[in-house]
Order: structure tokens, then sequence, then C-alpha cells
């Protein structure tokens, strides 16, 4: 298993790298602040690895006896997409051709800086998506809480 400061340093760095320091901060920030939530695991591996599966691509069956029934293909949709991909979390960054060395290395100094401190930002956003994305159906009871280049952070509205 990895560690927590593992982990943080690779969310910051695959989702928010384009994004300079502050972009790495606020995906940081909204990873710890669900981890501290109990609507999430309290692990931040857990939290940046979690998964479920959803019904897709509905089909109608007609048996032998013309009982109708419906079958549903299954896809993994995961809270952070860099970590949906199946096979080793590490893969992306072992290839030092296609790491940008400066983004992962001020990850790494956010990191420790971000989880010393962690108790902080347990009332940061709890959810992010790319500005680029029509906006998904699980914000319409959310509040925008800020935006910063690429992404939109939401919370709770309270």
């Amino acid at each position: 298993m990895l560690s927590e400061a593992v982990c943080l340093a690779m969310v910051m760095y695959l989702e928010g790298r384009g994004e300079g320091t502050q972009g790495m901060k606020e995906i940081g920030k909204t990873t710890i602040a669900r981890s501290l939530d109990r609507r999430w695991p309290d692990s931040i591996c857990h939290v940046v690895t979690q998964a479920k599966y959803i019904k897709v691509n509905k089909t109608k069956h007609v048996d032998d006896y013309g009982t109708v029934y419906y079958t549903y293909d299954k896809q993994k949709v995961c809270q952070f997409e860099s970590f949906c991909k199946d096979g080793d979390l590490l893969s992306s960054l072992r290839d030092p051709a296609k790491v940008d060395s400066k983004a992962w290395e001020e990850s790494n100094r956010l990191t420790e800086k971000m989880l010393s401190n962690r108790y902080k930002y347990k009332d940061s956003p709890k959810w992010f998506v790319a500005n680029y994305i029509e906006q998904p159906g699980w914000t319409d009871n959310l509040c925008v809480d800020k935006k910063h280049l690429k992404h939109i952070f939401y919370n709770d509205c309270k």
C-alpha cells in the first residue's frame, strides 16, 4: 500500500500539474477535505482510488416463455479520473521522459506542508470538475466554491 504522502503528491501532480502551485494545492485541499469527511474513506489513498460500478447499456431480452428481462453492462467510475485506469498507479510516473520533474517536486513539497496541517482543510471544497466538461448532474445540489484555471470546485451549500 502506498503512503498517504505518495497518494496526495500523485493526485496533485496528475490532476493539477498544468495549473501551477495553486492548482495543485486546490486539488490537494479537496482530497484532504474528503478524507476528513465521514462520507468518504478516512485515508487519502482510499479517497483517490475509490471507485464504483454503474449500470450502463441496458439490453432487453425475452426468454423462451415470453418473459422480458434486462441486463446491464457495468462501467467503472472513479472519483479521481487519473486513478481510474487499471494497472499500476505509479506507471505514469515511471517514465522520466513523461514526468514534469518540476511539477512532481512541487507536488511533493506541497504534500509535506499540507499533511502537517491537514485539519485546516476540513471545510475546503469536496468536489471538482474540469471546466471544459458539461456540468455534471451531481453538481445540482452543490454550490460553486471557487474556480481556478481549468477546474471548478464545489462544496455543500450552506
